[in-house]
């Protein structure tokens, strides 16, 4: 009788609802049980219909199928609830604990009133067992004997004599297994539905943080589209520049025709250039010479420290130290174009009494590279309204 203590334990056969033990269990679909009213009540009113176990879906309400298993386990617990000792039948009075009930009688006997079975021969032959409670719902009303064996293709109990009649070649386990099963498979159906739900939880934490990646991603994205927008917009305006500055065929932009200009270029450590403006008629092709009488104003830098005015002798020049920006002026009415060291203000060197009678251009030669010593390129540097201690409100820079 041990494994039938076993199996009748209260916690097996608790409606999740109402967390009592079953009253008139049904079951649905999915295999887990209630208590009819209590599942009934809680669709009642309801949109859809759901295991409140397990959370199954249906469409519909789902057909409601009684358990008789669960329900004769279910009175022989509630029978239970009243004592934990089974009284004996046959006392009138003060109740007796019973010794062993009879499966012939299907009643419960103490010790006193079980001598009878115990010496008189008919009463000898009767089966006794364990006292249980409740014996009419354990015993089998047609052939008297205990209710220990589960048809599962019927869903109730039986006995042995029951097996060689109506449920032959059914299939029969012993009730504590099927008790135990069914405890195997609830456990397995909730195991399934915490592991579902734990996975679902996990993709949606998955998605969020993919999501979260992905919005960063995009403003990266967004910023570097805009900083490179914004670089491609300099550099279209610097090209708009340098087409303006190049889009004569002789690559000069500014004519100078008439007035005062000044501007600044940086010569920096180089070791060779050529500095200064030229006519507009100048040959631009084959070997140049670098004078007034063909056309150009300038002064240039040779082997790195020579200085010379290209004028029609050469003139060597000297400096106390080298200069790094060299400063043109041109006056064009007055025929003049002058040198200067920018950063000391000082006089380098000037054409005078010139008469220019077509357009100037500014002239810049940054030379070969001599194996490397001459890469750096000119840079024509941006200056200050006052030059020289002068103010060039009326000189273009």
């Amino acid at each position: 009788m041990a494994s039938h203590d076993y199996f009748l334990s209260k916690d097996q056969f608790l409606c999740s609802i109402c967390q009592d033990v079953f009253l008139e269990p049904v079951s649905i679909p999915c295999g887990h049980s209630f208590c009819f009213a209590c599942i009934t009540s809680h669709w009642q009113g309801s949109l859809s219909s759901n295991c409140p176990k397990c959370y199954t879906e249906y469409k519909v309400c789902p057909e409601l199928c009684e358990n008789s298993f669960a329900k004769e386990m279910s009175e022989q617990i509630r029978a239970r609830r009243q004592g934990k000792t089974v009284s004996c039948d046959a006392c009138v009075g003060k109740q007796t604990n019973a010794l062993r009930s009879c499966l012939v009688c299907l009643t419960s006997y103490c010790e006193s009133h079980l001598e009878p079975h115990l010496r008189v021969g008919t009463l000898r032959t009767h089966k006794l067992i364990e006292p249980v409670a409740m014996l009419e719902n354990r015993v089998c009303r047609r052939h008297q004997q205990l209710l220990e064996l589960f048809c599962r293709s019927h869903q109730k109990c039986v006995c042995l004599q029951c097996i060689k009649t109506d449920h032959l070649c059914h299939d029969i386990v012993p009730v504590a297994r099927e008790s135990q099963d069914k405890k195997v498979t609830e456990f397995r159906t909730l195991v399934f539905s915490a592991l579902f739900r734990i996975i679902e939880r996990s993709q949606a934490e998955l998605a969020e943080l993919i999501q979260k990646k992905q919005t960063a991603a995009e403003i990266r994205a967004k910023r570097v589209i805009a900083a490179l927008e914004s670089e491609i917009s300099e550099l279209q305006r610097r090209r708009r520049e340098l087409e303006q500055l190049f889009h004569h065929e002789d690559h000069f932009h500014v004519g100078f025709t008439t007035g005062r200009r000044y501007w600044e270029v940086h010569v920096g450590h180089k070791t060779a250039w050529d500095l200064g403006v030229a006519r507009a008629s100048v040959r631009r092709k084959g070997a140049v010479t670098l004078s007034p009488e063909d056309g150009f104003w300038t002064i240039c830098l040779r082997k790195g420290t020579e200085y010379w005015a290209c004028a029609g002798q050469a003139e060597l020049l000297s400096f106390p130290q080298r200069p790094q920006v060299i400063g043109v002026f041109l006056d064009y009415e007055d025929g003049t174009v002058s040198f200067y060291d920018a950063e000391t203000q000082s006089h380098i060197y000037s054409f005078t009494e010139f008469h220019f009678s077509e357009a100037l251009f500014p002239f810049f030669n940054p030379d070969t590279n001599e194996n490397g010593t001459n890469k750096s390129p000119l840079t024509i540097r941006p200056i200050n309204k006052l030059i020289f201690g002068r103010d060039l409100e009326d000189i273009t820079i």
